[in-house]
């Protein structure tokens, strides 16, 4: 989100990216589900990553949303919890201006 902020609001200072990246939306999952299938977590979230989910949040949005499905199946999450909780996440992300 750094590089999304930089790019689009490149006069907000650091403590002002810092500040709003704070109020983002994020999701508390279990750190075995985390560590296995985060597109983010550990080296897995590389400069050419960031780059791409800057491009287009919606789409980092649903990517990242996507890497978890099978593992929450796994968890006994119905396919409409799932879809649920991605809505709010949209919705959301929606709200604080990220995408429309």
């Amino acid at each position: 989100m750094d590089i999304w902020l930089t790019d689009n609001f490149p006069t907000m200072t650091a403590v002002e990216r810092k500040a709003f990246m704070q109020q983002a939306t994020s999701v508390d999952m279990p750190s075995s589900l985390h560590t296995g299938v985060s597109e983010t977590f550990a080296g897995r979230n590389t400069l050419l990553k960031r780059q791409m989910d800057a491009s287009d949040l919606y789409s980092a949005s649903e990517s990242n949303i996507n890497a978890y499905v099978n593992a929450l199946r796994n968890q006994s999450y119905t396919n409409a919890q799932i879809e649920a909780f991605r809505q709010s996440i949209h919705a959301r992300n929606s709200a604080l201006g990220l995408y429309e």
